[in-house]
């Protein structure tokens, strides 16, 4: 099954069209070629790769079949993933970035992708702007060097948990896999002890205080909100790639 996976994918890989279109022409050849295999296989009994070299042979070049399947997809599919003379570094580096930033080798479609970190977004910098944090950094008055030294310090931070961020809902996105898996409870501790301790740093740099139980309360609630409503949802996307995973897992040589 895999050998003829892999040919079908490196037929409809280099498609330019939305992904749900090119899972149903994957969908479509495997069914194509898995019959004409069964049917060389009745012409070719005990030789499974002669069956299969057949099989493919039968159902054409793979160049054409490439070239009368972009035909199929509409004009404004192809324009939107049209490939652009910088997509092949652009898709390098996509790879590196997701090692880096997300923690996964997997490969995503754009349109999973784009909602794993509009998830991780919001998970990362809302719990931050509590009113009493707001008025403390607005109303703070300091040295330049300590003021920038704060910012900077704020900048970091922010940072470091929407890394955090990225991490948690990619983990809690991979499809087959447990969502109560010590990866994702510890990423999940790290955003919220993440967020107390931000609590406390805005707190005494900008306000020279400890925060108040009021700061406490609203960043833990809104943070544990917001990981439970990022959880679900990751767990969605997750669901809705488990159709794409077999075909993007495929290694396939350009």
């Amino acid at each position: 099954m895999d050998e003829l996976m892999i040919h079908v994918e490196r037929i409809v890989r280099p498609v330019r069209a939305f992904e749900s279109r090119k899972l149903q022409m994957r969908r479509e050849l495997l069914a194509h070629l898995q019959e004409t295999l069964e049917d060389e296989r009745r012409h070719h009994p005990g030789d499974e790769p002669a069956a299969i070299e057949e099989a493919r042979r039968r159902l054409g070049d793979p160049g054409e079949l490439t070239k009368q399947l972009q035909k199929t997809a509409p004009l404004l599919e192809r324009l939107l993933m049209a490939k652009l003379p910088i997509t092949r570094p652009a898709e390098r580096a996509e790879v590196r970035a997701g090692r880096f930033l997300y923690g996964t080798n997997s490969r995503l479609t754009p349109w999973h992708a784009s909602l794993l970190v509009l998830l991780a977004g919001p998970l990362a910098g809302l719990p931050c702007y509590t009113p009493q944090i707001v008025r403390d950094v607005l109303t703070h008055t300091g040295k330049p060097a300590h003021v920038m030294a704060f910012f900077v310090g704020v900048l970091v931070g922010l940072n470091v948990m929407i890394l955090a961020s990225y991490r948690l809902v990619f983990a809690a996105a991979e499809p087959g896999r447990l969502l109560w898996r010590p990866r994702v409870i510890g990423l999940a501790a790290l955003v919220l002890g993440m967020q107390i301790a931000f609590q406390f740093f805005v707190a005494a740099a900008a306000a020279d205080r400890l925060p108040t139980a009021g700061d406490l309360a609203a960043s833990v609630t809104i943070t544990v909100v917001l990981l439970v409503c990022s959880l679900l949802l990751s767990r969605g996307v997750a669901r809705l790639r488990q159709p794409y995973e077999p075909w993007l897992s495929l290694e396939v040589a350009a």
